[in-house]
């Protein structure tokens, strides 16, 4: 189980956000990609919580990382590609039920059921429902 220390307390509860719990959860993550989750997230890492976490999966301190072992995790971070934070199940359900709102309005218009939502920042920013029949125009999807 990852505890604080030596994880910073606000480092330990976004880690636990995203569902990396322990050295296991954190070594199937990899410490590059749960240090892209911890910037993706929104909180402000440093180039010594990469190290840290690093040093966790080899059982030492940060400060017994060599410094070609913090300069291939620096280039790690910029050659690997961009992650995204999932939204939490509930969220996900939230927009799920959201979409499935917009597939009735089309069931009631006499269109095939479908409903589609745009998520920005855990936000719905757009909602659509399919008008491809009532609108006779085949670009009209939801989606």
């Amino acid at each position: 189980m990852l505890t604080t220390p030596p994880v910073a307390p606000q480092t330990l509860a976004a880690l636990q956000t995203l569902g990396i719990r322990s050295v296991e959860e954190l070594r199937d993550t990899g410490s590059v990609q749960a240090f892209l989750l911890l910037k993706a997230a929104g909180l402000t890492v440093t180039r010594s919580t990469l190290w840290q976490l690093e040093a966790l999966l080899l059982g030492i301190k940060p400060q017994e990382l060599p410094q070609t072992q913090k300069t291939a995790l620096e280039q790690a971070v910029k050659n690997h590609p961009p992650v995204a934070v999932f939204p939490t199940s509930s969220e996900m359900e939230t927009f799920m039920r959201a979409a499935l709102v917009q597939a009735e309005q089309s069931v009631r218009i006499g269109e095939i059921p479908v409903g589609a939502v745009v998520v920005s920042n855990n936000q719905i920013i757009a909602a659509a429902h399919n008008t491809c029949v009532s609108d006779h125009d085949i670009s009209r999807h939801a989606e």
